[in-house]
């Protein structure tokens, strides 16, 4: 049922829905089939709930199965080659009634990284889900028209206390031809954390500005620039640097690969626009 409510929602947003016929019968058929309806979409939707699902002739896993792991191999295969695809993985709530079967397969999707290649889980609402689909959808189409126009982007870190210290630089980096990424500060952890990540996909360059939050803050971004290349990135960090607000200081952060910009506002921007230069070079 609720891929019966997907589907009719995404056709009518114009998404065409694959497989737009029912599945073969014989379990070595139904795996061609996917791969090849999987190798045409951007992204792939898996719906879990309490039912294994039904085991095609032949075989001896589900096609919910079947298509988790070919769609994780097309993953794979999409990333080496810098093919733009995400998958979504939803996984109900509500579990009583499963098998010890879907258990299993549950607990592989949460703790295998094959199973899990090029995949976001997430075991909430379906109503959440499908906003979240929505919006992968939409950033999925946003990156694509980024890379035709060619324009590199910026992801800019900062608090929301800093809000008005950045803007500044916020408006140098987008007077020197970028697109500037942004956290989020409203909406749920969740949201707030998923649009961190979908920046640390798509930036060319990041800025983690210091105003008033202390090192620790900083470093746990520093932290999180180390490991954005885990999250699925098709290109390369082209650049990253920490931006010091006047009177704080960035004695703890030498020595790490990164541009340090401090010093009063007139000194930082013109430091700032050489280092976007750089990326720009």
């Amino acid at each position: 049922m609720q891929r019966n409510i997907i589907k009719r929602e995404l056709q009518r947003h114009g998404y065409i829905v694959l497989p737009k016929k029912t599945l073969p019968a014989q379990a070595n058929e139904v795996i061609n089939v996917v791969r090849k309806d999987v190798e045409e979409c951007a992204l792939s939707v898996h719906l879990v709930g309490n039912a294994y699902g039904e085991i095609p002739e032949g075989g001896d896993r589900s096609i919910v199965d079947i298509q988790n792991q070919v769609a994780a191999e097309v993953a794979l295969k999409k990333k080496q080659n810098k093919q733009e695809f995400s998958r979504l993985i939803w996984i109900s709530q509500n579990l009583k009634n499963a098998s010890d079967k879907q258990r299993a397969f549950i607990d592989t999707l949460k703790r295998d990284t094959e199973a899990q290649e090029g995949a976001e889980i997430l075991q909430n609402p379906l109503e959440d889900f499908k906003n979240i689909m929505r919006e992968e959808l939409l950033e999925s189409q946003e990156r694509k028209s980024t890379e035709e126009s060619g324009g590199k982007s910026i992801y800019l870190v900062h608090d929301k206390i800093d809000d008005t210290e950045v803007r500044p630089f916020r408006e140098a980096i987008e007077k020197s031809g970028f697109k500037v990424l942004t956290p989020a500060f409203e909406g749920d952890l969740l949201e707030v954390r998923k649009q961190h990540i979908d920046n640390l996909r798509n930036f060319d360059g990041a800025i983690i500005f210091k105003g008033k939050v202390n090192d620790q803050w900083v470093r746990m971004k520093v932290l999180d620039l180390l490991k954005a290349p885990g999250f699925g990135r098709k290109k390369p960090i082209q650049g990253k640097a920490i931006v010091a607000a006047t009177g704080a200081t960035l004695d703890g952060f030498k020595n790490q690969n990164l541009t340090l910009i401090s010093g009063d506002s007139n000194r930082s921007l013109e430091n700032l626009k050489n280092f976007l230069q750089e990326i720009n070079s």
